[in-house]
């Protein structure tokens, strides 16, 4: 079970949509330390097996669970593009899916989410992430 973030309460001074704000930049931080260590073995030419598997289940129940409830902030046609872009990380495999195209998905994937948050930012903007 899940609480909305809409529903925790506050710090005085912060409204609900800021906390949102900061913890939507803790997932995408998140998101962005596990695909660093994808994109540190592709570079190194290697397969990122469990990285990957790290990756996608981090996204699946950190992000995309959280952004299909009640207080989504992601956009239903962005969710759409993300969903599809788990899926295809999730089934990628070094027979078929060669490391630059893979490095390119995850390098999407964080293009996704960054202008996802980018446009988010001003509330964030000075406010301490805890």
């Amino acid at each position: 079970m899940t609480t909305s973030l809409l529903a925790m309460p506050t710090r005085p001074g912060r409204t609900p949509e800021t906390c949102r704000c900061c913890h939507d930049r803790e997932l995408l931080v998140g998101v962005h330390d596990r695909a660093k260590s994808v994109l540190a073995l592709l570079a190194a030419r290697a397969w990122p097996g469990a990285e990957l598997h790290t990756l996608t289940s981090f996204l699946r129940v950190s992000v995309l669970q959280e952004s299909c409830g009640d207080a989504a902030t992601i956009p239903v046609n962005d969710r759409e593009i993300l969903q599809t872009l788990v899926e295809r990380l999730d089934t990628a495999e070094p027979a078929a899916c060669p490391r630059p195209q893979l490095r390119r998905m995850v390098e999407e994937l964080l293009r996704l989410l960054d202008h996802h948050t980018s446009s988010r930012r001003t509330l964030c903007h000075g406010a301490p992430m805890f």
